[in-house]
């Protein structure tokens, strides 16, 4: 038997990464879902979404205990997923009913709780702002694969459209930016959306090239906007540039600001906050329209 602290061979180490990812991603599930095929690779979805979810970590559960106006929620998808989130209620003067709402989608490497500060942000604008775990990460069931979260998102968007808001907008970041495109050319209905350094393309991940974003802008952009950062060394701009001067062309609006990184990576909090005053300006601006 090996000592504790004897270093692990890396051939040994890397088996048991591939066994894990091969047979240890679904652990959680019940059962497989349906919906739950890689068209993305066998292989390369296990192995990457294993990868992302140990980035990610796990949730501190206490969360929204700790933070007034933050709830958990949850929602239970077609193939019976049950996906975990949070809501944090809008701050509205008593009487007064939200605006609309906000959902925010995160990177892939992320789960929801790390949102929060942005869903506070939004609620602080007067919308009710949702974040969910994608399924496999966090507090969310079933595996992890690329088809089945697009289909969560869609299903998300719906429910959240028939709840009875007045306004429905979308903020997508990384790989959110990647999931909301896909949604809105399944045809979801919603008022305004931001982009946030998503790729144009992600054929190169394996994936089929119906799921590029690129291939997903709709006709008409004028509820739009893409933004871009000459710092983000995850999404440069050589691979965000296709995705811009698509949906500019078909009127959209384009950000680019150097100071920007890839979301979450912003220098300091200041850049940060820039950034999502022009995300809640653009909001306010479609919906004003």
């Amino acid at each position: 038997m090996m000592h504790p602290g004897a270093a692990m061979p890396a051939a040994t180490f890397f088996l048991m990464v591939l066994f894990v990812a091969l047979f240890g991603a679904g652990a959680r599930a019940q059962e497989p879902g349906y919906l739950e095929k890689a068209v993305c690779g066998a292989l390369t979805e296990r192995v990457g979404f294993f990868l992302l979810r140990a980035v990610a970590g796990r949730p501190r559960l206490d969360r929204s205990e700790a933070i007034e106006g933050l709830e958990p929620v949850s929602f239970r998808t077609k193939d019976q997923r049950l996906l975990g989130g949070y809501k944090h209620r809008a701050i509205v003067p008593a009487g007064l009913a939200p605006r609309g709402y906000v959902l925010v989608t995160q990177g892939n490497a992320m789960l929801a709780e790390h949102t929060v500060p942005v869903l506070r942000f939004f609620a602080q604008a007067g919308f009710d702002a949702f974040a969910f775990d994608f399924r496999g990460y966090g507090t969310s069931e079933g595996r992890s694969r690329m088809a089945a979260i697009l289909s969560d998102y869609v299903e998300i968007i719906g429910h959240l459209n028939g709840k009875g808001y007045t306004k429905s907008l979308l903020y997508g970041m990384s790989l959110g930016g990647v999931i909301f495109l896909n949604a809105i050319g399944a045809g979801v209905s919603f008022d305004a959306a931001v982009i946030d350094s998503a790729p144009s393309r992600i054929t190169r991940y394996g994936c089929p090239s119906e799921l590029n974003p690129v291939d997903n802008v709709p006709r008409d952009c004028s509820n739009l906007m893409v933004i871009v950062g000459g710092s983000d060394r995850v999404v440069p701009l050589k691979d965000s540039r296709e995705l811009a001067e698509s949906v500019a062309a078909r009127g959209g609006t384009i950000v680019r600001r150097d100071e920007f990184a890839h979301p979450f990576q912003d220098v300091s909090i200041g850049v940060a906050l820039a950034r999502l005053e022009l995300v809640r300006e653009f909001f306010e601006g479609t919906i004003g329209r």
